[in-house]
């Protein structure tokens, strides 16, 4: 499976307008959104544990809840139709793919973007004149 940073030049249009959906369905669960984007390491607590604890809460909410939306992701990041996925797929596989779109910084983004505000965004569209 691809990491969203490996997807070059125009197919990048193709897998974003494929996955956006289902991860916006993701995004918008709080218990399955809950595991994407940073949080602070309580106090007392050390990393393996708080790594833990994240996944412990939030994988099953996310499995069960976004199970047709993982194997849409999974299946576009693998260069594969849903059918073809579903096919193929075992519980290894889920895993390792389950791990690297956990790990994927730039999916991880779409948990973590600034809500907007009134200020300039600073698009190119917006500050160029007419």
């Amino acid at each position: 499976m691809q990491q969203l940073s490996e997807i070059k030049g125009e197919k990048s249009f193709d897998i974003l307008a494929e996955i956006i959906e289902p991860t916006t369905n993701i995004a918008t669960d709080k218990a399955s959104a809950s595991l994407f984007g940073p949080r602070p390491l309580p106090e007392g607590m050390t990393m393996k544990e708080f790594v833990i604890q994240r996944v412990k809460e939030a994988i099953p909410p996310l499995m069960k809840r976004h199970k047709k939306d993982l194997i849409k992701i999974f299946a576009v990041l693998s260069d594969m139709t849903e059918k073809e996925y579903k096919e193929q797929m075992t519980l290894d596989g889920v895993m390792l793919d389950l791990s690297a779109l956990i790990s994927d910084p730039i999916f991880n983004a779409f948990f973590t973007m600034p809500q907007s505000t009134e200020t300039s965004s600073g698009s190119a569209s917006e500050n160029t004149k007419e």
